[in-house]
């Protein structure tokens, strides 16, 4: 089932494909697995940006004054990550307290994890360049200049301007639901 996105004041957009040697297909069956056997399913990822503690965190209170979804939208890209595929245990969302992730959880090769619910499959393109990075160094710079190149994932705000349209083509949705952002190990 293709589910319609709705457009939303603010959004984590996320480049994605295959991932330690698992077919994005495979991940997607799993993690709508692990929100089955969890409640939640835990997206990893890794890299500098869009860190818990220092970026999403922050992002995430100041948006939930005004809006109260946040969604992660995800675009499908062909690289590759063939790293690490160890699993996590544990997460912790300020790096001091650590806790055992569900026994159902599965996280492999990743520093990271956003807190998710109703992973979708989607069919949609969406003009990010009514999108600007909402926090950060480059906060305030449009998403579409932000997310060339290597960056693959962004904390953004909506915000209406004259650009040239730039679609970005939307494959996968969800929810991040509390507590949001975390740590692994």
């Amino acid at each position: 089932m293709v589910a319609q996105l709705d457009t939303d004041a603010a959004a984590i957009f996320m480049k994605i494909g295959s991932h330690a040697q698992e077919s994005l297909e495979s991940i997607v069956e799993r993690k709508q697995k692990e929100e089955q056997d969890c409640g939640v399913f835990y997206w990893g990822y890794g890299g500098t940006i869009c860190h818990p503690i220092n970026q999403v965190l922050p992002f995430v209170r100041e948006i939930s004054k005004s809006s109260s979804r946040i969604p992660l939208l995800m675009n499908f890209t062909p690289s590759p990550f063939e790293g690490n595929s160890s699993k996590s245990t544990e997460y912790s969302v300020d790096n001091k307290t650590w806790q055992m992730l569900p026994l159902l959880a599965n996280v492999t090769g990743s520093r990271f994890a956003l807190v998710c619910k109703k992973l979708q499959i989607v069919e949609a393109k969406i003009d990010i360049s009514q999108y600007a990075v909402g926090i950060g160094p480059s906060k305030g710079r449009p998403l579409y200049q932000y997310l060339s190149g290597r960056v693959d994932k962004a904390c953004a705000i909506r915000q209406i301007n004259q650009s040239e349209e730039r679609l970005l083509k939307i494959s996968f949705c969800a929810d991040i639901v509390p507590p949001y952002a975390v740590l692994l190990r």
